[in-house]
């Protein structure tokens, strides 16, 4: 992180849309991987249904899947009894952007 020391009001200008363009590059990244995730979830799942077909366990291996799926939504609990799942993360920025 570049420390600039900020004395006119023009520094703080440019520093603002520094920051707005590093972020909307960010959002665009977060955009892209949101976007390959659901191809991401689908191939892992059928992946892992084939092998548990192959090998016998298929129930097992779609309970596995099914409680993946599940934590990947939800998120797990940390110690501030928040979830870290996609719905944490949707719920945060609907907050953020009506804040």
């Amino acid at each position: 992180m570049k420390s600039n020391s900020i004395s006119t009001y023009a520094d703080l200008e440019r520093e603002e849309i520094r920051i707005k363009l590093r972020l909307k590059t960010q959002e665009d990244a977060i955009k892209t991987q949101l976007k390959n995730l659901p191809e991401e979830l689908l191939s892992a799942g059928i992946v892992k249904m084939i092998g548990g077909f192959l090998n016998g366990n298929f129930v097992n291996s779609a309970v596995s899947v099914i409680k993946f799926l599940s934590t990947f939504i939800k998120g797990n609990k940390d110690a501030s009894g928040t979830g870290g799942g996609i719905l944490h993360l949707i719920k945060s920025i609907i907050k953020a952007k009506f804040s």
